[in-house]
């Protein structure tokens, strides 16, 4: 059976959400939501990530400062969706720097990352509940991590490389829960070219890749795959129906 938890996030000591999350890389999933919320950005003033898994409590150090409105304003998230800067505002989104990276890729190496992905994802095939998602670079995958919740997942992978100073902008991001426009959002603001999911695409998140310039794949199983933005950075080696 899958683990689920209220996991409480803090940046220097001010408390900014309480997420429901599977209790594993917690420093990362608190990290990596920071950044997607923009209050994290400046990794040189980054000081310490403590998670405290038995408790539920992370707590993240940086110079930068906690912005006044946030201060007495926490939020709870659930494992499958949110409220915040991310998930609120498509106006927002539509006003992020464009990703502009000339990747390519190949169909064939999209299959082989979604199968590195699924290798890696111990939790799932323990438990047959979580989700997965992956990052890519320079032909392999580097990065798995899972939870309970899609959104998580991928909070704790931009987490890992933005700690480890991993470049996100000539890699590959992959999921196995849908790609909807706050997931593109993530992607765009971590800068990730190209995002894969074995699942569906919406349109929304369809429309915001395409004015964001990221390549968004939705259905990369069994032999297809559907390239929703962007194109010119997939290569098909197999003959579309």
């Amino acid at each position: 059976m899958p683990i689920e938890q209220p996991v409480t996030i803090y940046m220097n000591d001010v408390e900014v959400a309480t997420v429901q999350a599977t209790p594993s890389d917690l420093d990362e999933m608190a990290v990596g939501f920071l950044l997607a919320e923009g209050l994290l950005g400046d990794r040189d003033a980054f000081e310490s990530v403590q998670a405290d898994r038995k408790r539920g409590l992370v707590y993240v150090t940086t110079n930068e400062a906690v912005p006044d409105d946030m201060v007495f304003k926490t939020r709870y998230v659930t494992s499958g969706c949110g409220k915040g800067v991310t998930f609120s505002s498509v106006g927002h989104a539509r006003n992020l720097e464009h990703v502009t990276t000339p990747i390519r890729v190949d169909s064939e190496t999209l299959y082989d990352f979604m199968g590195q992905m699924a290798r890696g994802a111990t939790q799932y095939r323990d438990t047959g509940g979580t989700h997965a998602c992956a990052l890519a670079l320079d032909g392999t995958v580097v990065i798995v991590r899972e939870d309970v919740g899609r959104h998580n997942a991928v909070d704790k992978l931009l987490g890992r490389a933005w700690l480890d100073r991993i470049p996100m902008d000539r890699g590959v991001l992959l999921t196995t829960g849908r790609i909807s426009y706050e997931m593109a959002v993530k992607a765009a603001k971590a800068r990730v070219p190209v995002v894969v999911s074995r699942t569906a695409v919406t349109n929304l998140a369809a429309e915001i890749a395409s004015e964001l310039g990221i390549t968004v794949v939705g259905y990369a199983r069994g032999g297809k795959m559907v390239v929703y933005s962007h194109p010119e950075r997939v290569t098909m080696n197999f003959e579309e129906d």
